[in-house]
């Protein structure tokens, strides 16, 4: 299992693993603190997933920057998957970069939509070998579409 936090607009997000919590903006650190603490007495949650809205959006990121810092400090053999509308080459300075394992980058488009694709919607969108991407200073694609 997978607990997934959800971007769902600007101004709140929601966490789910079974069911859907909203919560405000400014009270989503807080809850990210008390599911970290949770994620401990649960270990078949084998990893944290990020998406859309936009987590990488200017009145996000920085939350979810800590969100996934404090994440991956408590549990660095979980692996964090981050889904974004932008291109892995706008964010690649980004500190975000350091605490994901993958990032699904690029916006969906409708007209390249792909129902066979593992994890994206559509074609244009890849799936990133963060941590090889990093130490190779070049975009290392994951093999998952065979």
């Amino acid at each position: 299992m997978v607990q997934v936090l959800e971007l769902q607009s600007l101004s709140r997000a929601v966490l789910s693993i079974v069911r859907n919590v909203s919560i405000p903006k400014h009270g989503l650190l807080k809850v990210a603190k008390n599911l970290v603490k949770d994620l401990s007495a649960k270990p078949y949650i084998v990893g944290l997933s990020v998406l859309g809205g936009e987590p990488l959006h200017p009145v996000n990121i920085d939350t979810v920057i800590a969100i996934c810092k404090t994440f991956k400090e408590k549990y660095p053999e979980k692996s964090i998957w981050l889904w974004s509308g932008y291109r892995y080459e706008e964010i690649v300075n980004k500190d975000i970069l350091n605490y994901l394992d993958v990032l699904i980058d690029g916006k969906f488009i409708y007209d390249l939509r792909d129902f066979k694709l593992m994890y994206r919607g559509s074609s244009n969108q890849r799936v990133i070998d963060v941590k090889e991407s990093l130490k190779q200073d070049k975009i290392v694609l994951m093999e998952v579409d065979k």
